[in-house]
């Protein structure tokens, strides 16, 4: 039974005489046992204080007051003569609050049960229940511990066809209804399966990107959480200036520490043009990528503070298709400024905007790029940039199968 009453919605919108339709004032309600002649309390406040079996209707027809389960109720008018659609049966007292039952041992849910907590922790708990005819109302059990809640039905009675309906999952709810001989489950949602919806355990990040308990599933943020972006070098040396307006190739040692490297000299007043290809990672996702340049001035004469303009384009060729193909996209350009360090100074671009790679972009496809100057643009150093190389940064959203 419940821990507080509940209100009857019935008497607080209040009785009209079926005859007159005006409130039924002073009238009687005595209250019953659902179904029996057997008297039934209610009370004049929840916590279940006074108590009584009849009270008095005030002018306006309505009554205050609390019950706890099924009631029926014989209703009379002022004279003491039952009104017209009395008794009314199995009337139940509604309140906006459930009261909460919890149990972890063998429990028979009864029609005065709305919400049953199954703490589960110390092993299987199985819930018996009345028969499916004495409720008006569903029952919601929620299984809060570890292992098994089994909820059995009367007799023969069943739950969606079976004989009991088991929740086997931690927090799981089930929501029963009755139509007087069976029970329905209108929530309970089992385990999922490869052949069946349900409830699954999520991977965490780390979980999915180590391959730890791969039992769980992982959502499309998780998966892409893992798979984020990649960056690719790719350096000067690794570069082929073209014969028509080509960057010049060189090498530069520092004195101090004797450092080397390979660059690609691109003039100041020229637009000059450098190739680089490779296959594109089979985890990339088709789609865009973004650049940095990495570069110095190729002398000091140049100022502080002027700008640097890179320019990338790229083109995707698949097998069989030219190689002398132009690029499908202009490209992107990114500016740079000269720092005070000038050609001292290692320089390092911000990302480009998301370049398209033109053609369609497929597995194993080669992807042909094209570097420059843009020296038509805001670049305004007239000395030439030395170009160390580029790195590229792509989005990973592939798996790779073995060849």
């Amino acid at each position: 039974m419940s821990t507080r009453a509940l209100q009857f919605e019935l008497l607080l919108n209040g009785i009209l005489h079926p005859t007159t339709g005006a409130p039924l004032n002073a009238g009687t309600v005595d209250f019953f046992a659902a179904g029996t002649t057997d008297p039934k309390d209610v009370w004049t406040e929840k916590e279940k204080t006074n108590d009584y079996t009849s009270i008095t209707l005030a002018a306006d027809g309505t009554a205050l007051i609390y019950g706890d389960g099924n009631y029926k109720l014989v209703i009379k008018d002022s004279a003491g003569t039952p009104i017209a659609g009395s008794p009314r049966d199995n009337v139940r007292c509604r309140y906006p609050n459930y009261a909460v039952v919890s149990k972890s041992d063998t429990y028979t849910i009864t029609p005065d049960d709305d919400l049953i907590l199954v703490d589960t922790t110390g092993g299987n708990v199985t819930l018996n229940m009345e028969a499916a005819a004495n409720f008006d109302h569903p029952v919601i059990v929620k299984n809060i511990g570890t292992n098994n809640a089994i909820i059995d039905p009367n007799e023969s009675e069943t739950i969606d066809g079976s004989d009991t309906l088991t929740i086997a999952v931690q927090y799981q709810t089930t929501s029963l209804a009755s139509d007087g001989s069976n029970w329905y489950s209108t929530s309970a949602v089992g385990a999922a399966s490869t052949a069946a919806a349900g409830i699954v355990e999520l991977l965490t990040a780390a979980e999915l990107a180590t391959g730890t308990d791969m039992t769980r599933a992982a959502t499309a943020a998780a998966i892409a959480a893992m798979y984020g972006h990649e960056t690719e070098w790719i350096d000067a040396a690794a570069m082929t200036p073209t014969e028509t307006n080509g960057a010049a190739p060189g090498s530069n040692e520092y004195a101090t520490n004797d450092i080397a490297k390979d660059y690609l000299a691109f003039d100041g007043a020229t637009e000059e043009f450098a190739d680089f290809n490779f296959p594109m990672p089979e985890a990339w996702d088709r789609g865009t990528i973004k650049a940095k340049f990495f570069w110095a001035p190729g002398h000091s004469d140049c100022t502080a503070g002027d700008t640097v303009e890179f320019k990338l384009a790229g083109q995707a060729i698949s097998d069989d298709d030219p190689l002398d193909v132009a690029m499908g996209d202009a490209g992107e350009v990114i500016s740079d400024t000269v720092l005070v360090g000038k050609d001292a100074d290692l320089h390092i671009s911000g990302a480009t905007p998301a370049i398209t790679i033109g053609g369609t972009p497929a597995l194993g496809d080669l992807a042909q790029f094209k570097v420059s100057r843009n020296v038509g643009g805001t670049d305004d150093m007239t000395e030439d940039a030395w170009l160390f190389g580029v790195l590229i940064q792509y989005k990973k959203a592939n798996t790779v199968a073995a060849w």
